[in-house]
């Protein structure tokens, strides 16, 4: 049973992280505005979407030098109700289901176990509060917005 604590202090942890620049974790603005954008997501986008999510997921962690791993599903939930648009959650569900439960990861023997299924993904994402993650996203929104500002004013002053 998936504890929503635990979905709480995940976007706890992805908003209060400092913001990454999005090319030193792979990802190019237009695939960024993609998946976050309000649109929704046609066939053709859909690949670089996944894409772009894997990286979203896994790039904090190549940056840091970590070997990649298996990531709970409630992690994922987390990332795609943080970075996507609420119109393009069933789809950013089904191209990344199939990861475990935390749960499950922390007990012997998970490669029987079923792994998550895009509509466990999609469950996970709706049990999240709407104003959690709203605050998630202002609060990420606001340090990325002060790391450009502050590039910006250092590009222009030369420093």
């Amino acid at each position: 049973m998936i504890r929503p604590e635990i979905l709480s202090g995940i976007l706890s942890l992805i908003a209060e992280s400092g913001p990454v620049s999005l090319d030193a974790i792979g990802v190019n603005t237009e695939g960024f505005k993609v998946v976050t954008g309000p649109t929704h997501w046609r066939f053709e986008n859909r690949q670089g979407a996944k894409q772009t999510l894997e990286q979203l997921l896994f790039g904090t962690l190549d940056v840091a030098g970590f070997p990649r791993f298996e990531v709970p599903a409630e992690y994922t939930a987390c990332v795609i109700a943080h970075y996507v648009a609420p119109v393009n959650w069933l789809n950013a569900a089904a191209l990344m289901e199939g990861g475990h439960s935390t749960e499950d990861l922390g007990a012997q023997g998970v490669g029987e176990r079923e792994k998550a299924s895009a509509a466990q993904l999609f469950a996970l994402m709706m049990s999240l509060n709407a104003a959690t993650i709203q605050i998630s996203r202002d609060q990420f929104m606001k340090r990325s917005k002060l790391k450009l500002e502050r590039l910006e004013s250092s590009i222009k002053t030369g420093n």
